[in-house]
């Protein structure tokens, strides 16, 4: 069934919860490069339970992901559907262990033509059991063969500041990364079976955009938050190519007023991701 616009802007989901424990915490600051260097204690504190332990903030991003969105409720083709981009505004810190209520509606959906795809904006509302608010998180689901039903185009990319970028860092993920950050919700085995990434057109599984997502706060977080990560109010990105699990991401920061955007590259196939913004206090 194609994607029905403007029907699909009415999407609503019923209220989804999802709830978590100090082991999620664990596996997700693994899954995301934290201790890797097991004397640091900056690290540590996301790595190590007991006194001064952290949940990475990004990790909302995780609880907020809604299960209820699927192929059949947008009218795409599952098989072909890659995570485009991600958002999130940080509103509370992420408890160590508790319950999530995501409210998800779709916002937008833009259409790039048959041969390009459809990207579909979704957006949680996400609270505590307790109705407090945690995060507000928008994903974009790029269907690569749902094009040509007929919405807008969708807004042009910002460009880059042309100067050089003001830091850099270098990131080597783990070639068992995409194993790890499964073990917390998505297992999708795109990330993980050779045979289904070949169907999807990939020489072998990629990593989760939500797991890049967490990537790139991790770096933010140490490069421009002096590893404070309530500074940190917000963050977006786009997943411009595949990464694969192994691949050296080498950021670019530039800072624009109370801002920082940035991009990854990988050596040989430019930047994965772009449209990289933060919001660091």
């Amino acid at each position: 069934m194609p994607i029905s616009y403007p029907q699909i802007l009415d999407v609503a989901l019923p209220p989804e919860a999802w709830s978590w424990d100090e082991r999620d915490c664990l596996i997700y600051a693994l899954s995301i490069g934290f201790g890797r260097d097991p004397l640091d204690r900056r690290e540590l504190h996301y790595v190590s339970e007991g006194p001064g332990f952290r949940t990475c903030a990004a990790f909302a991003s995780v609880i907020g992901a809604s299960a209820g969105l699927r192929g059949e409720v947008l009218g795409i083709n599952p098989r072909l559907r890659v995570h485009g981009e991600a958002r999130a505004v940080f509103l509370a810190p992420v408890p160590v262990a508790g319950t999530g209520i995501g409210h998800t509606r779709v916002i937008e959906a833009f259409d790039h033509g048959p041969k390009v795809g459809a990207a579909i904006i979704s957006r949680t509302d996400l609270t505590d059991a307790a109705g407090a608010p945690l995060a507000t998180v928008d994903m974009t689901s790029f269907a690569r063969g749902d094009g040509g039903f007929g919405g807008p185009p969708g807004p042009v990319s910002p460009a880059l500041p042309d100067r050089a970028p003001d830091r850099t860092a270098e990131v080597v993920t783990l070639t068992n990364q995409a194993l790890l950050f499964r073990l917390l919700r998505d297992r999708n085995k795109l990330h993980s079976d050779p045979g289904r990434a070949a169907a999807a057109g990939f020489p072998r599984p990629i990593l989760h955009g939500l797991c890049l997502f967490g990537i790139a706060w991790r770096a933010l977080l140490m490069e421009f938050a002096d590893w404070a990560p309530e500074r940190i109010r917000e963050q977006s990105v786009r997943f411009a190519r595949p990464v694969f699990p192994g691949d050296t991401l080498t950021f670019n920061f530039w800072r624009q007023g109370g801002e920082i955007v940035f991009e990854a590259n990988v050596a040989g196939r430019g930047a994965v991701l772009r449209n990289g913004r933060a919001v660091i206090d």
